[in-house]
């Protein structure tokens, strides 16, 4: 079960990440609405894999702030990447 939920929420983070944002987003998730929109996307995935709507939210929160420190240079592409299937991998052992 822990792996089947671990699949989908890999699927559901890369179709949130690469197949529902748009350019228009990626380049304007510097505006804070936009990129709550975007994190909102990600928590619906976690809820639709899990269930559990306590995991959508800190998915909602983890990846504001994963994206905000990407945003400002802190962390690179990858490690924003890696950072997320951490994430996913917390959500699925704790659902």
């Amino acid at each position: 079960m822990m792996l089947e939920t671990l699949f989908l929420l890999l699927c559901g983070h890369a179709l949130a990440d690469f197949g529902l944002q748009t350019e228009w987003m990626s380049f304007n998730k510097g505006r804070s609405w936009v990129l709550f929109h975007h994190c909102m996307i990600h928590g619906l995935m976690v809820y639709l894999a899990t269930g559990h709507i306590s995991l959508a939210i800190l998915e909602v929160v983890c990846h504001w702030f994963i994206d905000s420190f990407k945003m400002v240079k802190r962390i690179s592409f990858d490690a924003d990447q890696w950072s997320h299937i951490v994430c996913k991998i917390v959500w699925s052992v704790l659902a």
